[in-house]
């Protein structure tokens, strides 16, 4: 079991960061694991979220107590790593899992 990115907890991930960031004009995405806090379990995910700073908007730049901690422009998004490994169980790792991500992304713009 993969352990919370956030420093000194030791509670099981449940949950991979995304870094995602949506280009209106041309309809593209970024999208890339979280180098900063790629795996975080509900609660710190939870307190994330409920700390987060900014207008979640295409192409802004959100403030997040544990996640993009490089002033990269974007939002953070969360895949639960039971939807991963269900998709991978099912052999739909690209196809499904993209999906559900753009259709999360979509919701920003």
């Amino acid at each position: 079991m993969c352990k919370c990115s956030v420093q000194n907890c030791q509670k099981t991930a449940n949950y991979l960061v995304l870094l995602v960031d949506y280009y209106a004009e041309n309809g593209d995405f970024f999208v890339e694991i979280d180098k900063t806090c790629p795996l975080l379990c509900t609660e710190h995910k939870d307190e994330n979220e409920k700390q987060a700073q900014g207008e979640r908007k295409a192409r802004m730049t959100m403030s997040y107590p544990y996640t993009i901690q490089e002033d990269a422009q974007g939002i953070t998004e969360y895949i639960s790593l039971k939807t991963i490994e269900r998709l991978l169980k099912e052999n739909k790792e690209t196809t499904g899992l993209w999906n559900k991500l753009k259709n999360k992304i979509l919701k920003i713009k």
